[in-house]
């Protein structure tokens, strides 16, 4: 990859990153972080199945189902945003 090319992907990784954080940061302090854990999850699920049914590259497909560990907290988190409640 050239320079330019380079400093592209590197942005958009870097947008992508900011992105889910947010996306994490929203089910967190949603009035039911359990609810919407479960929304957002759901979805999830939904599009990568689109995307495995579709003719999406297989790095398409690796970024959208290992981006769930990212977007969705854990349960310690779950619990803690349900207790600052």
């Amino acid at each position: 990859m050239d320079t330019e090319t380079t400093r592209r992907v590197n942005r958009l990784e870097g947008q992508v990153v900011a992105a889910m954080a947010a996306v994490r940061a929203l089910i967190l302090c949603h009035p039911n972080p359990k609810l919407a854990y479960d929304t957002v999850a759901k979805q999830l699920d939904t599009f990568s199945g689109i995307a495995l049914a579709g003719s999406h590259s297989e790095e398409f497909v690796t970024g959208l189902t290992t981006s769930e560990r990212a977007i969705l907290p854990t349960e310690q988190d779950l619990e803690a945003a349900s207790v600052r409640r």
